[in-house]
C-alpha cells in the first residue's frame, strides 16, 4: 500500500513539472517579457532569393527588427519571389522604404535588409488587391555584379569574335602590307635625312624673317597709323580754312556791290576827264613844238583868215 502512494505522488509530481515546462516553452515562444508586437509585410523580388531561408532575419539599418515566415512565388505567375515577413510594429516603414537581400559574411545566407524610411516620407499603407502592406524592393549588390560581369563576358565575347573577323586570311595580308610599307617608309625617310634636316633649318630662317617681316609690318602701321592721325588733322585745318573763306567772301559780298553800284560810274567820268586832259595836253604840245616862243611871248593874236 505504501509503495502505490509513492507512485503516486511520483506521478502528479513529472505532471506538473511538464505542464511548467511547457508553460515556460510557451511563455519564452511568445516574447516573455520581451514581448513584441509584429506587423506582416510582403515583399517581391525579381532575382534569386538562393540563401534566404524561414526565419531568416530581417534587419532594418542593421538593427534585426523581424523574421522571414513564408516563401514562395508570385500568385500572378511573373517569376518574382513572395517573400512574407513579420516585422516589429515599432519600426518605420514608410513609402521609401526599400528591402534588399544582403549576404551574412561567407556562410552564403542571405537576410533582408531594410533601408530608407525617412521622417518626410507617408507611412506604408495596404494596396488594393495585396493581403499585406508591400514593401519595394531593389536589386541587391550580387545582382548588380552578376549583371555587370553578364554584360562585361557579352562584350569580351564579342570582342574575341571581331578580334577573329580582323585575323582572317586576307585581314592578315593586309596587314603584312601595311608593316612593310611602313618600313619602306621609315627607311626612305632615315635616307632623306640630310634633305629634311636642311628643309627644317630653311623653315627656320624663314621664321626668322617672318618674324622681322612682323616687326616691320607693325612699325610700318604704327606710322601709317600717326600718318592718319596727321591727315585728320589737316583736313580739320582745311576745313576749317574753308569755312574760313566762305565767311570772308560772305562778308565781301555787300562791299563789292557798293564798289559796283556807287565807286565804278565814278571811276568811270574821272576816266573821261583824265581823257580829255590829255588830249589838251596834247594840244599844248603840238603848239609848243610849232611855236616855242610862245613860252616867252604867250600865244600871239590869231592870224587873220582869208578876206580879213
Amino acid at each position: 500500500m505504501e509503495a502505490k502512494v509513492n507512485y503516486t505522488l511520483v506521478g502528479l509530481f513529472v505532471l506538473v513539472l511538464s505542464a511548467a515546462f511547457m508553460g515556460t516553452v510557451f511563455w519564452l515562444y511568445s516574447g516573455g517579457a520581451y514581448q513584441r508586437n509584429y506587423q506582416k509585410y510582403i515583399t517581391y523580388f525579381d532575382e534569386s532569393v538562393a540563401g534566404l531561408n524561414l526565419n531568416s532575419a530581417v534587419r532594418y539599418r542593421g538593427v534585426e527588427v523581424g523574421r522571414i515566415i513564408d516563401i514562395g512565388l508570385a500568385p500572378d505567375h511573373s517569376g518574382r519571389v513572395r517573400v512574407l515577413m513579420k516585422i516589429d510594429s515599432a519600426t518605420p516603414i514608410k513609402e521609401d522604404t526599400l528591402a534588399t537581400l544582403k549576404m551574412q559574411g561567407l556562410t552564403g545566407l542571405s537576410a533582408v535588409e531594410l533601408s530608407g524610411g525617412t521622417a518626410a516620407s507617408k507611412d506604408l499603407i495596404k494596396q488594393k488587391g495585396e493581403d499585406y502592406r508591400v514593401i519595394k524592393a531593389k536589386f541587391s549588390l550580387l545582382k548588380k555584379l552578376d549583371d555587370s560581369v553578364t554584360h562585361l563576358m557579352t562584350n569580351l565575347a564579342q570582342t574575341s569574335e571581331n578580334l577573329n573577323d580582323l585575323t582572317d586570311a586576307e585581314m592578315r595580308q593586309s596587314i603584312k602590307r601595311m608593316v612593310t610599307n611602313m618600313e619602306s617608309v621609315t627607311r626612305l625617310l632615315a635616307d632623306q635625312k640630310p634633305a629634311l634636316e636642311l628643309v627644317l633649318k630653311n623653315a627656320e630662317r624663314t621664321l626668322e624673317a617672318s618674324g622681322k617681316t612682323a616687326e616691320e609690318v607693325g612699325k610700318l602701321a604704327k606710322r601709317l597709323n600717326q600718318t592718319s592721325v596727321v591727315i585728320e588733322g589737316m583736313a580739320g585745318d582745311i576745313g576749317s580754312a574753308s569755312r574760313t573763306m566762305n565767311l570772308t567772301m560772305q562778308e565781301a559780298r555787300q562791299p563789292l556791290r557798293d564798289l559796283s553800284g556807287q565807286t565804278l560810274p565814278e571811276m568811270n567820268a574821272l576816266a573821261a576827264e583824265l581823257r580829255e586832259v590829255a588830249a589838251t595836253m596834247k594840244r599844248v604840245g603840238n603848239d609848243l613844238e610849232r611855236n616855242p616862243e610862245m613860252l616867252v611871248f604867250g600865244r600871239g593874236a590869231p592870224k587873220p583868215g582869208p578876206g580879213e
